[in-house]
């Protein structure tokens, strides 16, 4: 008798050990587990505050963030043509320049304001394809800077009388002077019609464009051709 209630009072005395052990650990379980729950609540508060400050710089800064790209407030960046007319199913590139003339469409990314009006195709070509009718927004960016053009798609499948085809991007400072049409080369991609314009200061400026608009290169010269002079 004396060794079985040994035996019940070992047996016992371990059952309450590991009661007292289980109800010991829970607690510590548990205060570990605040820390970690405390370090979430502590990244969300820090990105709801990173948002808000965003949209605060947002709403300051005309819709933008220091990080998002921004139309190009020196107009340093155009993209040509600046507004054009399209019919639906057609397709048409544009270009891209710097102030100095410096061609850039190699380089630009291309996007539409609207994908169910227009659609801009993969590199090389990166064409754009009128979808259905309407008006969108063409954007290029460069690096940071960005620079916008206007296109129309009408029903076609023609334009409607009296529609501009394409307008060439102004120049800060210049107005045109002479249009001359005709140039060098045949195709798309050839000299079309030719632009001289001045800044009233003595200034120059030559440029050139392709049938669809396209400004092919631009020159500063120090005079203005003579009226009677062909290119």
């Amino acid at each position: 008798m004396p060794i079985l209630l040994s035996r019940s009072t070992n047996r016992s005395t371990r059952t309450v050990a590991l009661l007292l052990v289980t109800g010991f650990c829970a607690p510590i379980s548990s205060a570990q587990s605040q820390p970690a729950a405390r370090s979430q609540e502590t990244d969300a508060a820090a990105a709801r505050k990173k948002k808000f400050a965003e949209d605060k710089q947002r709403l300051e800064n005309g819709g933008v963030t220091a990080d998002d790209p921004r139309p190009d407030p020196d107009q340093t960046l155009f993209v040509s043509p600046f507004k054009a007319s399209m019919v639906l199913g057609e397709f048409r590139t544009f270009s891209v320049f710097d102030i100095d003339g410096k061609v850039l469409t190699a380089e630009t990314e291309w996007s539409v304001s609207d994908s169910s009006v227009a659609e801009v195709a993969e590199a090389p070509t990166q064409a754009i394809t009128a979808k259905s009718v309407g008006t969108f927004t063409l954007r290029a960016l460069v690096g940071r800077r960005s620079a916008e053009a206007t296109v129309t798609v009408y029903p076609g499948p023609k334009l409607p009388s009296v529609t501009v085809r394409w307008l060439a991007p102004p120049i800060p400072g210049f107005t045109l002077q002479k249009v001359m049409p005709g140039g060098i080369g045949v195709g798309p991609d050839g000299i079309a019609v030719s632009f001289a314009e001045s800044d009233g200061h003595g200034r120059i400026l030559l440029r050139a464009f392709t049938s669809d608009g396209r400004q092919i290169w631009m020159k500063r010269l120090s005079g203005l051709p003579h009226a009677d002079s062909r290119p």
